[in-house]
Parts: C-alpha cells; structure tokens; sequence
C-alpha cells in the first residue's frame, strides 16, 4: 500500500501540465471569453507590470536566469549521475530527471494561463474584420506589385553600409525605442494592442541565436521582447516589432508577423516601414513563385539593385548557420506549436500569413 501511495504521490506532481494543456483546449473552443476576459482584460494587468519591472535590468534578464538554472540543473545532473555509477545505483539520477520532468510539467502550466492562452483567441482576420478568402494569381500577382512598389520608394532614401546593403539611419538601441511608439500610433486602429510595455532588448549571446537560426524571442516569464543583434540591418525593425507584437498577447506567427507590419508602417518611419515591406514581399513573392513562375520573375525583374543587395545579404546570412542544432531548434518549435493545435510548416504560416495582406490589400 505504501508503494502505491508514493506512486500516487509522484503522478500527482505531474498533473499540472495535462491540465494546463485541458485548459487550453476548453478555452480553444470558447475564442470570445478568452479574448475579452483574458487577453483584453487580465493579460495586461500583469504584463505590462512585469515588463516594467524586468525593463529595469540593464540587459536581457531572461537570459540570465536561463544560464543560472542551467548552470544549477547540469551540475546537479552530473552530480546525480556520479553519484548512481558510484553506488552502482541508478535511484539518484532517476528520481533527479523525475523533479527535472515536474519543473518543466510547472513551468509548462505557468506559461499556459500566462501568456500561452493568446493561442485560443479570436483570429486577427476577425477582429480587424478582414475577409479572407481564396484568391487568384492575378490579385496575388497584384499584392506583390503593390509591396514592390512600397518597397522601391522607399529603398531609394535609405543609408546603406559598405557593402551597399541597407543599413540603420541611427543606433540599434534608438531603433529599439522607437518600437512601442509604433504600436501607440496602430493602438489608434486597434485599441487592444495599445498598453505601457518596456521596449525589446537586444540578446546578449546574438551569435547563439543565430546559431539556432533564431532572429528575435519573447520570453513570458520576463515579459522580455529579445531581439538578436547580429542578424541583417533589414531585418532588425520588423522582428523587433514581431517580437514585441507576442509582448501584446499576438500569439499565432503569422498574426504577429502581419501586426509587426502594420506597426512599421504607422510608425512613420521610413527605415520601420521599408524592414516590414520588404519582409511581406519576400512572404508573398515566394507564395507567386510557386503559383505563378512567370509572375514571379517578372516581379523580380522589378527589383531595384538597392532591394537585391539586401535580399543577398539575407541569404548569405542565414546561409552560414543552416547546422544540425538549427534544424534540432525548428523540430522543437514546430512541436511546440502542435500543443496548440496549429499548422506548423513553414509554407503553412506564409499561407496564413498573405491571406491577412490580401485582405488588407483589398
């Protein structure tokens, strides 16, 4: 009887991440009470307050405590793991990897009414009231054009760096700044998205996100929008404003890519506005290429050698750190969004992700 009571015990630890995840289900199914109660409601209250108060760390506080807890958790790892070869005796090291498993089962059920319930709201299609709907090459073509041609206007004002890529018109740390002004000017269209956040960090390991292939992070349990600093000048403005858009409780990655856009553009800012074009075009350039070849290369035809450079100099980037722990990084993330029961393929979101800009084009 002992034995089955300490085993119940044990299970019972184990508990809070199963229901966390039921949690998320239920509130799937009921999108208006998550979207008005939690994510409109209770989610600013405590965000906003922990952004501040992280705001006030001189860096990236998230990464911090992610290398002190894994600092603490691989040496006492190994500790146990010595221990057991010592004794002969795996108990140690198995009931050591049994805590680490209910550490992460909490954590797991702390992030979930934190933060992860922003996956079961409403679409952003619905509440901006953008119809989205099946479309043909000719509207697709025409989205691309328009893109294109933002993109060209305002390329031609923009600095560029010795290599004739596009760079900042200032600092990073003054492009960081200007984010949350950027959501104030769109909070004017969509009021939601409006609230006193700190403004994103720069990550202080950047080549280790690149390593990952990661460009930006958000971090719940530091209300930290991270943006890594050593991806391309073209792309540090709408990942910034990505990041920063999962900090106002945009959950889905084609929602918040979408949001990033539209924040560059209102922010009046040239350099915002030519980072977030030129990342929609390059979304919806690759969805013509594979529905319309010739469309395609006629739009390309089209680019400004300014807009080729920069395109180039995102591809070498990235190009670099196309490694195993990359593809590890991918696998986990794609696994992570399926607890949510969401398309994770990359040709997925940059569908999810054109069908808002058609919309919005419309």
């Amino acid at each position: 009887m002992r034995g089955v009571a300490r085993l119940g015990k044990r299970l019972l630890f184990l508990l809070p991440a199963p229901l966390a995840l039921f949690a998320l289900r239920v509130g799937a199914r009921h999108p208006n009470i998550v979207e008005v109660w939690f994510s409109r409601r209770l989610y600013p209250l405590w965000a906003t307050r922990l952004s501040r108060l992280s705001g006030l760390w001189g860096g990236a506080l998230a990464e911090a405590l992610l290398i002190a807890c894994a600092a603490c958790a691989g040496g006492m790892l190994l500790f146990r793991a010595v221990q057991s070869l010592i004794r002969l005796n795996p108990r140690p090291l198995l009931r050591y990897m049994y805590r680490l498993l209910c550490a992460a089962g909490a954590l797991y059920a702390v992030f979930v009414p934190s933060w992860g319930l922003h996956f079961a709201r409403v679409p952003f299609a619905d509440i901006a009231d953008l119809r989205t709907h099946p479309t043909g090459k000719a509207e697709l073509a025409a989205l691309c054009n328009a893109l294109l041609d933002d993109a060209l206007a305002l390329r031609a004002g923009s600095q560029e760096d010795a290599h004739g890529a596009f760079a900042l018109p200032g600092t990073l740390d003054g492009l960081l700044r200007q984010i949350p002004g950027a959501f104030e000017a769109l909070a004017g269209d969509y009021p939601f998205l409006a609230g006193h956040y700190a403004p994103p960090k720069r990550a202080a390991y950047g080549e280790a996100f690149s390593q990952m292939r990661i460009m930006g992070i958000f971090i719940p349990f530091t209300g930290e929008a991270l943006l890594n600093p050593g991806i391309p000048a073209s792309q540090l403005p709408h990942t910034a404003a990505h990041e920063t858009a999962h900090q106002r409780g945009i959950a889905r990655e084609a929602e918040a890519d979408f949001v990033a856009y539209l924040a560059c553009m209102a922010s009046g800012d040239p350099a915002l506005a030519y980072s977030g074009t030129l990342t929609m075009l390059r979304y919806a350039a690759l969805s013509l290429c594979q529905a319309d070849p010739g469309a395609y290369h006629a739009l390309t035809a089209r680019f400004s050698p300014g807009i080729a450079r920069d395109y180039a100099e995102q591809i070498e980037y990235w190009k670099r750190y196309d490694t195993p722990m990359a593809g590890l990084v991918n696998l986990t993330n794609e696994r992570y969004l399926q607890t949510f029961a969401f398309k994770t393929g990359a040709a997925d979101q940059r569908d999810d992700l054109v069908a808002l800009l058609l919309a919005y084009f419309r």
